[in-house]
């Protein structure tokens, strides 16, 4: 079993994946932001946010378990659509 100090440098390279991902993600949101202004269209689109969220929250399935860890999942999601809105 890994360490303290194991655990906390894979956690270190998790974060740095993340950090790049949610750079690249909301790099795509200015994106479609600019687009859909071009095409005069609404900038929320609730359909599409539930979209993400049942497809992030299906991955779930894949891991034990776990309702606190799915809860917090859900609002860290939650929170980048409200940020992604606020990018747009």
């Amino acid at each position: 079993m890994d360490g303290v100090k194991e655990l906390r440098e894979k956690i270190d390279q998790v974060d740095e994946e993340l950090a790049r991902l949610l750079f690249t993600r909301f790099n795509y949101v200015c994106s479609i932001g600019a687009a859909k202004e071009r095409e005069n269209r609404n900038l929320v689109d609730i359909e599409r946010e539930i979209e993400v969220l049942d497809r992030v929250l299906k991955v779930s399935e894949e891991f034990p378990e776990d309702l606190l860890v799915l809860d917090c999942v859900e609002k860290i999601y939650f929170s980048i659509i409200s940020m992604s809105r606020r990018l747009q």
